[in-house]
């Protein structure tokens, strides 16, 4: 993955970056905020759900495998 980024010549660094913000948290709640009030209150109250339940199972992965980022 490294090599691919590298041989690139920081042609798509921007791209990912905003790729990797987009999925900032505070991004997602208010996606999910204004899907809430706006369109669908069962479908925002699914999305949080979901999310929640999505990063507790995530975070216990982690935790339990207990892999560590290089």
């Amino acid at each position: 993955m490294q090599g691919l980024r590298e041989a690139s010549g920081g042609f798509f660094d921007q791209f990912f970056m905003s790729c990797t913000e987009f999925g900032n948290i505070h991004i997602i709640l208010f996606l999910i905020g204004v899907l809430y009030w706006c369109y669908d209150k069962k479908l925002g109250e699914y999305m949080l759900l979901s999310m929640a339940i999505a990063r507790i199972l995530n975070s216990f992965t982690k935790l339990t495998a207990c892999i560590y980022r290089p």
